[in-house]
């Protein structure tokens, strides 16, 4: 839940997570917030549903590795440790670039 401008989430006074209700602003009151988020079209078995769900950091890496376990248990001797290590990380930690994401 967002408690401010719903449109610009950086001018919103405050943000909580949808899983723990717990604010997501850090400790210097910046709004820190994953989301996740989906619109089912046509064909799909949830067609015309739409989920929009704001995680605090926590949650999102619960939920991250939640993800990562699946993909583990998948394929659990062809991908390699680093895979699943940045398994959706789009940017490094130092944001030098972007790393390589398999499709």
């Amino acid at each position: 839940m967002i408690v401010g401008d719903e449109e610009e989430p950086a001018q919103a006074v405050k943000a909580y997570c949808d899983a723990c209700c717990r604010t997501t602003a850090d400790g210097g009151q910046e709004l820190q917030l994953a989301v996740l988020q989906a619109t089912w079209r046509l064909g799909a078995i949830h067609e015309g549903e739409r989920y929009h769900i704001r995680l605090c950091e926590e949650c999102f890496f619960r939920v991250l590795g939640d993800l990562r376990f699946q993909r583990a248990i998948q394929e659990p001797f062809d991908e390699p440790a680093e895979i699943l290590r940045t398994f959706g990380r789009v940017i490094d930690k130092r944001g030098e670039g972007e790393l390589e994401k398999d499709e």
